[in-house]
């Protein structure tokens, strides 16, 4: 028996598990749901924005990362419990820069997290590509503090002509179980592959 998660934006958090006979013959059952309250002792600002979860077996926690792109860059570390069910934000952690500097607003459009046994995260960011700010996939230590990011091929870059869209660029990841390589998929497909027939594209 599995329980997975799918948290809307309104931070209503649906449970359900899974109890999965064949790959073709999957059951799902709703378990409950969960209100997370904006307030927090942990936190200095409303929690809100959430876009991405993480689940750390090793540490049986949640990381949450937020979208709140007009205040500074965040993720969240949870505790949950669901017998009850119940969600608890544990610590807030503002990014840095890779100097040790608070990253203002505006930097960041953050939208995925996952973290490796190492304790390195990694937070992929649409950026603010009408403001000049590029997607990134960035690297942070388990503090916020960032150590590089990931080289993003010449087609992504965006031009008038090519690369990704404004605010539709890297909408979830995926760490694959042996931590040697990990998915992501944009939400909207690079401008250079766009069809004839504008409601066709070519998603990579």
């Amino acid at each position: 028996m599995k329980h997975f998660f799918i948290f809307p934006l309104s931070l209503l958090v649906f449970l359900f598990q899974t109890g999965c006979q064949t790959l073709n013959q999957p059951e799902i059952q709703f378990v409950g749901d969960f209100v997370l309250s904006k307030k927090s002792p942990a936190a200095k600002t409303d929690v809100g924005g959430i876009s991405g979860f993480f689940y750390n077996k090793k540490t049986n926690k949640l990381l949450a990362v937020s979208d709140a792109s007009y205040s500074y860059p965040r993720f969240y570390e949870l505790s949950f419990d669901l017998s009850k069910p119940q969600f608890q934000v544990l610590k807030e952690t503002p990014y840095k820069s890779e100097v040790g500097k608070s990253i203002p607003g505006g930097q960041y459009d953050s939208e995925a997290i996952f973290q490796l046994s190492n304790g390195d995260i990694f937070i992929s960011s649409e950026g603010v590509i009408k403001k000049g700010v590029p997607p990134q996939i960035a690297i942070l230590s388990s503090g916020g503090r960032k150590k590089a990011s990931i080289s993003l091929p010449d087609i992504t870059h965006s031009t008038p002509s090519q690369g990704f869209y404004h605010n539709a660029v890297f909408e979830g990841m995926s760490l694959a179980q042996d931590e040697k390589s990990f998915f992501t998929i944009s939400e909207r497909n690079l401008k250079q592959d766009q069809l004839p027939n504008k409601d066709q594209a070519i998603l990579r």
